[in-house]
């Protein structure tokens, strides 16, 4: 607030824009990067169904909580596909964290109803199935494939907006509607129509 009123002391009287000497002084909308980012993204929302994957995603999918959700879903969800195939369900995890229609964490969007058997969104958390991590090899590999991909060191194109998928010996009712991006190992991957 000080330096507001030192940036604004010698500005025009009745001045509502108070950032406007912050705009002067260092260029821009006075907002941080990632608020301006944000909101050029949003603008682009009407042109661009799909403005939200470029979202930065939250400082917090760094910590150790939410690198451990994510490893989680790679490994009970895909620990016996392919390294592709870990990459784009960890892909689909992320996509919805950037999404504003899921929650804004990782471990909320992975745990997303776990309390409903069977009506849960990775169907790891809610089958009634003790959740054990025994194999310590796929269980590192699950761990490496988080952070590489949160860090956007892996990204596949072919996954792109993807935010669901089911395993290829199941037809599920809710991919009516959905438009097919990719097979890869035993998984199909959907993105939303335009």
């Amino acid at each position: 607030a000080t330096s507001v009123s030192y940036a604004s002391a010698y500005a025009p009287q009745g001045m509502d824009n108070v950032r406007a000497p912050f705009e002067v002084l260092l260029g821009g909308s006075g907002l941080p990067q990632a608020a301006e980012d944000e909101a050029s993204l949003e603008t682009n929302a009407k042109s661009d169904p799909f403005w939200w994957a470029n979202r930065a995603l939250p400082a917090s999918v760094i910590t150790s909580k939410e690198q451990r959700c994510l490893a989680e879903a790679v490994y009970f969800e895909a620990r016996g596909e392919p390294l592709e195939g870990q990459v784009a369900v960890a892909q689909v995890v992320l996509n919805r964290v950037r999404n504003p229609a899921y929650p804004e964490t990782i471990c909320k969007v992975v745990y997303q109803n776990r309390h409903l058997r069977n009506r849960c969104q990775f169907s790891f958390a809610c089958d009634g199935i003790r959740d054990n991590i025994g194999e310590k090899p796929q269980w590192e590999l699950a761990q490496k494939v988080a952070r590489e991909t949160v860090s956007g060191e892996r990204y596949l194109d072919k996954v792109g907006a993807s935010t669901h998928y089911h395993a290829t010996y199941v037809n599920p009712v809710w991919n009516a509607g959905l438009i097919k991006t990719s097979r890869i190992g035993t998984h199909i991957f959907y993105r939303f129509p335009r």
